[in-house]
């Protein structure tokens, strides 16, 4: 370990960690240094978001964490921590006294913010002191590496993307991880039920980044970490270095549900394309090219970005079932209990089928349907009225919606109503999140549909479409029928670049039901639980739809 901290510090000496492609034989970490760079980390993002300083830019942040990640790595135990943390916040400065900071912020509001490394176990008291003097006299008025625009928040942040950093050295690595780390610790509002304690991340990735072998173990980690998030608007680039490990997507025109430990097709997106591959609903998709589709679910699923495990497979069977050096598969499938096998070329995906009718129709019994992925603004009247008269009306958001739920409400509700509400990151109070305004829809309305109201949902229904499923609850009695959504609801913020030539991204504000109950993950409300069958898809049933039907009916 001494050769290798010697090797750190005269890098860090000559300014910073070799720009070329690594040559640095890292020793494994011991316990007490992972410790050391997990602090290391946590005072380096305090500092960055915190003093005013460096929030401003004064100084070459990413150079600052390269000099002194060799001086932490050699630092164990308390005092000698402190004495380098210490000096380094001699060297920083220390802030002017802010007469702007509200201090006096509710623990409400603190929900997402953990400064509990700032104590004296990890550092002497004057250490602490100066840290919690900073913490109540930080930077205000605009950060130079972080901002809010529209509700998105945006991040300017050096890329590192030359080819020499495509496996950056043992010092990089650690910036890579670091950078998104305090990234998602301050400014993820749904960190927090991220299913882990954040912290605990940290210390988990630190060897495997600092020990990465090479570029795709490099890159594969940094998918592993994005996936530690859980939320379903994280997502990564596919580099040529993961595509090859992946296999180049071909894209089926067809969509997949998890049934009964099966993967199977549930929704054909082109009709056309799927008749060439001879796919129908209810196929149960065995063996792909020779390998059980079970195994490649093991080893492949965990990179779904997905915020939960309803929209996981569904994910996996868009982007990861049909992989390979050219278009040609051999499928193993079973449909009505006959095995089935088949080959093809699978033909490049280009598009949903074009489909001409109205996005309504009148169903048997006097009951509306809405195709809510087909119907736009301006067709929202002419739907309303043309459906006024009927027993109910169903909601479809099974697909994506066209932002029409704003205008759908008007002729639901009998007043304005409160739907949701948001949190959004403080940027002068890095951690904290701040409800905005409560977000109100609808209007006066003296005669509003007075029929059954029915909304169909599944894990299909993602990110707007669960925006619009809340609109659509709070509007009227409503009887929402399927299972489990997506559960990404809120914006996406703007890409987060990181050393290797990577970004990702994660979503920018949180969304809550106005009684506080949080639809991340869980998925909107779902008043009754109704999953598809493999005989009613082999069937050509629509067994959520059907049970819409039979409520408007029975009600």
């Amino acid at each position: 370990m001494k050769n290798t901290l010697a090797l750190f510090l005269l890098l860090a000496a000559t300014g910073g960690f070799s720009q070329t492609p690594a040559t640095i034989k890292t020793s494994p970490l011991t316990k007490e240094q992972v410790h050391s760079l997990a602090l290391l980390s946590e005072v380096w993002g305090f500092l960055k978001y915190y003093h005013p300083a460096v929030a401003q830019g004064q100084q070459n942040w990413d150079s600052v964490l390269i000099q002194k990640i060799p001086l932490y790595l050699g630092a164990t135990g308390r005092e000698a921590i402190s004495g380098l943390t210490a000096a380094w916040l001699s060297e920083t400065g220390v802030p002017p006294a802010c007469k702007k900071c509200d201090n006096a912020v509710p623990d409400s509001l603190k929900f997402n913010l953990d400064l509990s490394w700032i104590n004296e176990n990890n550092f002497s008291k004057a250490v602490v002191d100066q840290l919690l003097f900073i913490r109540d006299n930080r930077n205000q008025g605009g950060n130079r590496f972080v901002s809010l625009k529209s509700y998105s928040l945006q991040f300017a942040e050096k890329s590192y993307n030359a080819p020499a950093f495509q496996y950056p050295d043992a010092g990089y690595r650690l910036l890579m991880l670091f950078r998104y780390w305090n990234i998602v610790n301050y400014f993820s509002p749904y960190k927090y039920i991220c299913g882990r304690d954040w912290k605990d991340i940290l210390q988990e990735k630190i060897p495997v980044f600092y020990g990465a072998a090479d570029t795709l173990a490099l890159q594969l980690e940094f998918v592993k970490l994005v996936g530690c998030l859980n939320d379903g608007h994280a997502n990564f680039y596919l580099t040529p270095v993961l595509q090859r490990f992946f296999g180049a997507n071909h894209y089926p025109p067809f969509g997949c549900k998890y049934i009964d430990g099966q993967l199977v097709v549930s929704r054909l997106y082109n009709d056309s394309l799927a008749r060439i591959i001879r796919m129908q609903p209810g196929d149960v998709l065995t063996d792909i090219n020779g390998e059980k589709v079970s195994d490649k679910m093991t080893r492949l699923m965990g990179y779904s970005m997905a915020s939960n495990d309803a929209i996981r497979p569904a994910l996996f069977g868009s982007y990861f079932l049909f992989t390979g050096a050219d278009s040609n598969f051999i499928v193993t499938k079973t449909r009505k209990g006959k095995k089935i096998i088949d080959s093809f070329a699978m033909p490049p995906y280009t598009g949903p089928s074009v489909d001409t009718s109205l996005p309504w129709r009148l169903l048997d019994g006097n009951i509306g349907y809405v195709n809510m992925g087909n119907l736009v603004v301006s067709q929202v009247d002419a739907m309303m009225k043309a459906l006024a008269g009927t027993r109910g009306i169903v909601f479809d958001v099974r697909y994506y919606p066209q932002n029409t739920a704003a205008a759908i409400v008007s002729y639901l509700c009998s007043k304005p109503f409160i739907f949701c509400r948001t949190s959004i990151p403080d940027i002068d109070y890095p951690g904290v999140f701040r409800f905005g305004t409560e977000h109100l829809s609808g209007r006066v309305n003296e005669h509003p549909y007075a029929g059954k109201l029915v909304i169909l949902a599944d894990e299909g229904s993602a990110s707007h479409a669960e925006y619009s499923i809340m609109c659509l609850q709070a509007a009227a009695k409503t009887m929402t029928i399927g299972s489990t959504t997506a559960g990404q609801d809120g914006n996406f913020s703007q890409r987060i670049y990181l050393p290797s030539g990577l970004f990702t991204r994660f979503s920018s504000l949180g969304i809550y039901y106005p009684d506080g109950t949080i639809a991340q993950r869980k998925g909107v409300r779902i008043d009754k639980t109704v999953i598809p069958t493999i005989r009613g898809l082999q069937e050509g049933r629509d067994e959520v739809l059907e049970a819409g039907i039979n409520y408007i009916i029975s009600n």
